[in-house]
């Protein structure tokens, strides 16, 4: 009984992490079951027959907005043509 008492106590300063973890838990399960608007998989609707052009980025930097500071992707060019 001691034993427990002591296990229970030690983990008491963790169970707000725990709470957070299981509130974020629940967003992330709406994302996920969310039923999606577009259906990749259908046969109706318009379809092109041939797309001409290309999209080019140059000297491209990317960050994230919760750490504006640190770049994940520095100064890239990237090319498509179709």
């Amino acid at each position: 009984m001691v034993i427990g008492s002591v296990t229970i106590g030690q983990s008491l300063p963790y169970m707000n992490v725990v709470s957070g973890a299981i509130g974020i838990l629940a967003s992330i399960n709406d994302i996920v079951e969310r039923k999606v608007i577009i259906d990749p998989y259908s046969k109706t609707g318009r379809k092109t027959s041939k797309v001409v052009g290309h999209i080019e980025f140059k000297n491209t930097s990317f960050s994230y907005p919760s750490r504006p500071e640190i770049r994940v992707r520095k100064l890239y060019h990237w090319r498509v043509h179709t």
